[in-house]
């Protein structure tokens, strides 16, 4: 059972970043599947009816994965019937009435699974993640750190990156870099901790350090709109022109619709009403000149403060992956 890891990564943000539900699902039911083979293998004589339960978790996870959620409701129904004392079910029950946005009974069943094992680190970190999207980070911390202290949890930096991830979202940044760089020094290719570190150096103004991250982000993860929007504004600063053209026309192409092309869109436009502002006070034009440059600058005002807006979501939604890791999805362990 202390193989059992999952990572519910937020995504974020999702979380992290352009992460949906399904995709989510999809590293989840395959980290799952993973453990789930592992325990088929050590259990092989174990009694019939956890033989059943095993095996009903198994096919709840896929049906989660593919979308199929009453699928998978049923099956791991049918787990629990099979085995009451099967704590994964229980934690996988938590994940699945999370995304079908159950909160109570998704608490419900993750409190089941740690009644049952206290020391499960995947149930502590699934609910840990799941406290923290409720809005209670200190309970949610306790949980995080739980699983990370837990000397028989083999992936720690799951459960460090989460606790940065909620630090972060609420507010506590310090706090979350601490987190972040725990995460990393367990395993320097955890995809949240990356992205979440790029955007913190980016807030700080620290554009190299945040282009770096980044850059290690892109090694082991595939671009996200958000990470897309980060990317640019990163360029935008350090003046990389073959970089901003390639991350701009990404954007456009791959995520169309989404905020972040607003944003961008935004924000170009917002460069060529500077750029005629420019030009107007240097021809030296007319009062009525004159009126035209204060429209733009009111214009101007709105596009900044959208802009900061985004960026405020644009924080937030590397959470769901909070962990929605990688493809952006919560992660089971």
């Amino acid at each position: 059972m202390n193989n059992w890891i999952v990572i519910f990564s937020v995504l974020a943000g999702i979380l992290t970043s352009g992460c949906t539900p399904l995709s989510a699902v999809s590293m989840i039911g395959s980290t799952i599947s993973r453990t789930v083979e592992k325990e088929q293998q050590k259990k092989a004589q174990a009694p019939a009816h956890h033989r059943v339960a095993v095996t009903n978790v198994n096919l709840g996870v896929e049906y989660m994965r593919q979308g199929y959620y009453e699928k998978a409701l049923d099956k791991l129904n049918r787990a629990v019937d099979a085995d009451p004392d099967y704590a994964l079910a229980y934690n996988a029950l938590g994940v699945l009435y999370q995304l079908l946005n159950d909160p109570l009974t998704a608490e419900t069943n993750f409190k089941k699974s740690l009644k049952i094992d206290k020391n499960n680190s995947p149930a502590l970190n699934n609910y840990g993640q799941f406290l923290c999207k409720q809005d209670r980070y200190e309970e949610a911390e306790e949980y995080f750190l739980a699983a990370a202290n837990n000397p028989l949890y083999s992936t720690p930096e799951i459960a460090y990156a989460n606790a940065g991830s909620c630090a972060y979202l609420n507010g506590y940044t310090d706090v979350a870099v601490g987190y972040f760089e725990k995460s990393l020094s367990n395993n320097p290719a955890i995809p949240l901790a990356l992205s979440q570190m790029a955007q913190i150096r980016f807030d700080a103004g620290e554009y190299a350090m945040a282009d770096d991250f980044l850059d290690r982000y892109l090694m082991i993860s595939r671009h996200t709109a958000r990470s897309l929007w980060l990317g640019i504004r990163i360029q935008r600063q350090l003046g990389d022109l073959d970089k901003l053209a390639s991350y701009s026309l990404l954007l456009r192409n791959k995520f169309p619709g989404t905020d972040e092309v607003k944003l961008f869109n935004d924000s170009e436009a917002y460069a060529a009403r500077s750029k005629l502002k420019k030009s107007l006070v240097e021809s030296g034009r007319g009062i009525s000149e004159k009126n035209k440059l204060n429209k733009v600058v009111s214009v101007e005002n709105t596009a900044v403060s959208s802009e900061a807006s985004g960026l405020l979501v644009d924080a937030g939604l590397s959470f769901y992956p909070m962990l929605l890791e990688g493809s952006e999805l919560l992660g089971i362990d």
